[in-house]
């Protein structure tokens, strides 16, 4: 197993990881805080496009090294063996994840290089390269972006009362327009109907004037 990194780094991560945070409560099964631990990722129920993105990429890379994780070198039955995650409840936030996993392979051993599981010590490298870059897959993060900002645009667009703001809001052309005018800059978690009404206004007198303009093209200069 190739390693990226000084065996100091992986050793001291999996002492953090084994370290039983105070007043944590417990009672599962897994060998929490003894061969197992809590990885520095989450995400929880008001949790950000980038956290949820890097929360879901990072468990399934995991899960990738896990299925290839076994002291026998056989692989493991289930990636569970190695990685799974742990799911709270949260007074502050209704609720909240953590990925999980299996530090030690043989859980009386010493917590020394040779018996850290290469899912973990895949996830202290994640780590470290998430302190130079904060994105893990640019990718996935983009997508779900762009996938949960059209779907909060729709949910506006749908519910507003186009009886008071414009009778074409059935113009499709209208509708893309102000999407791309609405987040040229970035995606937004959500939309008001203010700033969607004020979009379709503008975009009403620029089409309005680019008709007027195709119209009275040669007139123009009288005025």
């Amino acid at each position: 197993m190739v390693r990226w990194l000084y065996d100091e780094k992986y050793v001291e991560a999996a002492h953090e990881a084994l370290k039983r945070p105070d007043c944590f409560l417990y009672y599962g099964d897994t060998d929490l805080f003894g061969s197992w631990g809590l990885l520095p990722f989450g995400q929880h129920r008001d949790s950000g496009s980038l956290d949820r993105s890097n929360y879901r990429t990072i468990l399934a890379d995991l899960q990738g090294t896990a299925v290839h994780d076994d002291p026998d070198g056989d692989g493991a039955e289930n990636s569970t063996e190695f990685v799974d995650d742990f799911r709270s409840s949260h007074w502050l936030v209704g609720w909240s994840e953590q990925i999980m996993c299996r530090v030690l392979i043989d859980p009386n051993g010493l917590i020394e290089i040779d018996n850290l599981t290469r899912t973990f010590c895949r996830s202290v490298e994640i780590q470290h390269a998430l302190a130079d870059y904060p994105i893990f897959d640019e990718s996935d993060w983009s997508e779900l972006e762009y996938t949960e900002c059209m779907e909060a645009f729709e949910s506006t667009w749908s519910g507003m009362f186009w009886e008071e703001v414009s009778p074409n809001h059935a113009d499709e052309n209208m509708k893309y327009d102000v999407w791309r005018k609405l987040t040229e800059c970035a995606y937004p978690e959500g939309f008001s109907d203010e700033e969607i009404a004020e979009a379709v206004l503008a975009w009403t007198w620029d089409f309005a004037w680019a008709d007027y303009h195709a119209t009275y093209a040669d007139q123009l200069v009288l005025f």
